[in-house]
């Protein structure tokens, strides 16, 4: 059994807990928020929960869009994730697949936090040492650790030298919207959905439509019910049953940065991941820890 520690809850960084576990380690995972899940938590409302934010799972190649129905499966089996096809519109920046899905994470996250072989410490994380063969974070001596893209961890030391690896504090802000209708069709995912809103979704929950979106840097701060009405979403305030904002702190890294870390890191017992879009991550773990048996195609 080895002591294995991963930065954030994150459902890529989960779903490798998830797996060491299994393997008979002993996991902790340092993560702060409130919610389990990181950028892709949960506002539970009545009988069903809603993703506060807009992430989303697609693929961004040919390759991944042959090979998505693997993690589809490895989702199913693994988690019992409920996944259907999303028929709504899509409209990302980039690379739009033919078939879209749409997928419910909360039992990822119930399995996660049920597992008595992984902990969860509420202790923020902005240092890792790198011992022989072993690493020391929070003042506790590790076998290993997991660090995604974004994180907090600003330093490294190795062998006496300090390697910094600060991320650049981006902080964004979501608004969510419960209505009994709103004045849009539903939306699968935009990257550009109008003059307040960058990414968005619109989907139906019961008997509710719901929006989702980040509020475009420019309208930070900018009341959210005046930002509604702007975008025409209501014909009159009595239609909406809820509207939750949310702030999110994202410890961004740029390419540069990412590969940066990827290097320094290289031959210690400091594990990066690649977190920045989830079906990419999946791959790359996957290589390394076989989630998947099936060849791809």
């Amino acid at each position: 059994m080895k002591k294995i520690a991963l930065v954030g809850t994150s459902p890529i960084m989960l779903i490798i807990a998830n797996h060491l576990s299994k393997l008979g380690n002993k996991i902790t995972i340092f993560d702060i928020s409130k919610k389990i899940g990181g950028a892709w938590s949960y506002f539970k409302f009545e009988k069903d929960f809603i993703s506060t934010q807009t992430n989303v799972i697609v693929p961004d190649t040919k390759f991944e869009e042959r090979n998505i129905p693997l993690i589809n499966e490895y989702l199913k089996k693994e988690f019992k994730i409920k996944i259907n096809i999303n028929k709504n519109k899509f409209k990302p920046l980039g690379y739009l697949a033919k078939i879209n899905y749409d997928y419910k994470l909360n039992n990822l996250y119930q399995k996660i936090t049920n597992n008595k072989k992984i902990k969860i410490s509420k202790k923020f994380l902005k240092e890792i040492i790198c011992l022989k063969n072993k690493i020391k974070a929070n003042n506790k001596i590790f076998d290993k650790i997991y660090v995604p893209t974004y994180c907090g961890v600003n330093k490294i030391k190795i062998e006496n030298e300090i390697i910094n690896i600060k991320p650049r504090l981006i902080i964004s802000e979501h608004a969510m919207i419960i209505s009994k209708k709103l004045n849009t069709k539903y939306l699968a995912y935009s990257e550009n959905f109008d003059q307040n809103f960058d990414r968005a979704q619109i989907r139906k929950v019961n008997d509710y439509t719901v929006f989702t979106a980040r509020v475009r840097k420019e309208k930070k701060g900018k009341n959210i019910l005046k930002l509604i009405k702007n975008s025409k979403l209501i014909d009159t305030e009595k239609d909406i049953v809820k509207i939750v904002k949310t702030k999110y702190k994202n410890f961004y890294r740029n390419f540069e940065q990412r590969d940066f870390l990827m290097r320094n890191t290289k031959g210690t017992a400091i594990n990066y991941v690649n977190t920045g879009l989830f079906v990419e991550s999946f791959f790359q773990i996957n290589e390394k820890l076989k989630l998947i048996k099936k060849k791809y195609k």
